[in-house]
């Protein structure tokens, strides 16, 4: 017997993996596993007094296990670790944030950082230290 699903998505375009490329309408889940696809009409004949529903108005829904090239773990750890330079930050504001992150760290501690999308071709040159922006330890 099919457990009672605990949430149904309906009205949905469910990307289901599989080799064929098939799609479905809804989809039930019930103690966090997949036990139903098929039509709205279908899936809501499973539900019960408890039972969850969410109409998807028209919108994908994409098993999260579906490697779609974002990154996550590059990504995930860029924002907990990396010192993140905006890109609308000019030379000004960016030698400020690293100033910022250095008064954080140990004397034998790196800053870390990605990519820094700021700073143009023609602009590289602002960056080299001035007096008025240097202590002499950049």
């Amino acid at each position: 017997m099919t457990k009672t699903p605990d949430l149904i998505v309906v009205h949905a375009n469910v990307f289901t993996c599989d080799a064929a490329g098939t799609t479905a309408e809804a989809l039930a889940v019930a103690d966090g596993e997949f036990t139903a696809g098929g039509s709205s009409e279908e899936s809501m004949r499973l539900a019960g007094p408890e039972t969850v529903v969410f109409d998807a108005g028209g919108g994908m829904l994409m098993p999260g296990i579906c490697d779609v090239h974002t990154h996550l773990g590059l990504g995930g750890a860029a924002a907990a670790w990396d010192l993140q330079i905006p890109p609308h930050y000019g030379p000004d504001e960016i030698c400020e944030a690293i100033e910022a992150r250095a008064a954080e760290l140990g004397p034998a501690e790196w800053i870390v950082g990605g990519i820094v999308g700021s700073v143009s071709p023609g602009s590289a040159d602002q960056l080299h230290p001035t007096p008025g922006r240097s202590d002499g330890s950049r």
